[in-house]
């Protein structure tokens, strides 16, 4: 069984930085975001089908890794994000990616988004990310999976995520 941990939160609150430390820290495979790459190329506004596309891609690479039988990874990104993102920007989730989230158990590491805001051409939610931090509580209490809210400097980030983890799911 392999276990998922995901690093979650609002645009711009550290997940990237905080998924490619605990994966170096704690020595285990770490699932990109794949969104950032497939935006990036797409050159264009994206659609609701893109997003549905990028949850199917973002599945199928979290689930290469139980292929591999890697018994925890860490996953820069999960299928709530992408409920979120579908909810704030077309009011409505996709059957897709409410089967994502549906079918997934693991646990959440959510990111305050407290870090200073950096100018990107893929982030849309610069004056709203405490509301939308919020969103995320909520969803994370009703899910029932195991998380914690984090916050503080990257050191204090990884230090509490990594005792989380281990207190969590076996490594």
């Amino acid at each position: 069984m392999t276990h998922y941990v995901y690093v979650t939160g609002p645009e711009c609150s550290g997940k990237t930085t905080l998924a490619k430390s605990l994966a170096t820290a704690l020595d285990i495979p770490l699932v990109p975001e794949f969104s950032r790459a497939y935006l990036t190329v797409l050159y264009q506004s994206y659609s609701q089908q893109d997003v549905v596309q990028i949850a199917k891609t973002q599945r199928t690479m979290q689930e290469s890794y139980r292929a591999l039988q890697a018994p925890t990874v860490i996953c820069d990104t999960g299928p709530l994000v992408l409920k979120i993102w579908a909810e704030v920007v077309w009011h409505e989730v996709p059957e897709e990616i409410e089967g994502y989230l549906s079918d997934c158990v693991g646990i959440l590491l959510l990111c305050k988004p407290e870090m200073e805001w950096q100018p990107d051409p893929l982030r849309e939610n610069q004056h709203n990310r405490a509301e939308l931090y919020e969103r995320y509580l909520t969803a994370a209490k009703t899910l029932n999976w195991p998380y914690l809210e984090v916050e503080g400097d990257l050191n204090k980030r990884c230090s509490e995520c990594c005792s989380f983890i281990k207190e969590s799911i076996p490594l």
